[in-house]
């Protein structure tokens, strides 16, 4: 597979699930309530950006040679160590796959 087509395709991804996250969003900041039908979909949307994070980042690490861990934690940790996601933002990517895994379990 080509990453930087599979880098497009994500990217494509990632801005269709961040636009319904946005929607659901401004309902909310306007005092409206998501039905249930739309919490569902929230939750979808953000396992698809996580999960599509995450495997952009393992694209990455086999791109750069490195072993692609099992563990999406161990994914981002090794792209950190590349120097291409900062230290500073891994308990961030950790919070984010933990919520992943509690969607689906």
């Amino acid at each position: 597979m080509r990453l930087d087509l599979y880098q497009v395709e994500t990217a494509l991804i990632a801005q269709e699930q961040s636009s319904l996250l946005d929607q659901a969003r401004k309902s909310l900041l306007s005092g409206g309530a998501l039905s249930l039908l739309e919490q569902n979909g929230v939750l979808h949307a953000i396992q698809v950006l996580v999960e599509n994070a995450i495997g952009k980042v393992k694209q990455l690490l086999k791109a750069s040679g490195k072993q692609v861990p099992l563990s999406a934690y161990d994914s981002f940790l090794g792209i950190s160590e590349l120097g291409i996601v900062k230290s500073t933002e891994l308990t961030a990517w950790n919070a984010a796959i933990g919520l992943r895994n509690r969607i689906c379990p």
